[in-house]
């Protein structure tokens, strides 16, 4: 028998205070059946679970692998915690342009923090993103209005200069 929607957003808050309250192994066995239905954001909230017994390397493969299952559902935190992760190089290969990609999609999906990191990539016409001022100082504006840390400073900033 299948979850309501209800239930599974239940489910995920609950999961969700376990992992605030540092109890994993209970997030994790609230998370199991919602894994098992591919639900984005369980993919999410697993890869930040700590799994008795994991060796760090076990815990970083299944953290990256639960976030690009996520990510490929297009979950706007997965999206973004993807592009960081190819944006710093941690784990894999360096690849802004894909980060950026990753970014935009998340910001397109309503991410605080990828709008600030899109709209940047806008501003300056980098990592792969075709340069539009005015649209980046939008992205900005948004991150700004969301209380995105950094972004006001930011804003100031390509305001004086553009």
């Amino acid at each position: 028998m299948g979850f309501t929607s209800s239930e599974y957003s239940d489910g995920l808050l609950a999961a969700r205070k376990a992992m605030d309250k540092g109890d994993y192994n209970k997030a994790v066995e609230i998370l199991r059946p919602l894994l098992n239905m591919q639900i984005a954001e369980a993919q999410y909230l697993y890869s930040s679970c700590a799994v008795e017994g994991e060796t760090g390397s076990e815990a970083d493969n299944r953290s990256f692998s639960y976030i690009e299952m996520a990510a490929k559902q297009e979950y706007p935190d997965a999206l973004y915690a993807l592009g960081v992760i190819y944006d710093s190089g941690d784990g894999v290969d360096k690849d802004v342009v894909k980060a950026s990609s990753l970014f935009k999609t998340a910001a397109e999906k309503g991410h605080a923090r990828a709008k600030l990191s899109y709209g940047l990539d806008l501003f300056y016409g980098s990592n792969g993103i075709s340069k539009d001022e005015s649209l980046g100082l939008s992205f900005i504006k948004r991150a700004v209005d969301e209380d995105v840390e950094g972004a006001e400073e930011i804003l100031e900033k390509l305001s004086a200069v553009s």
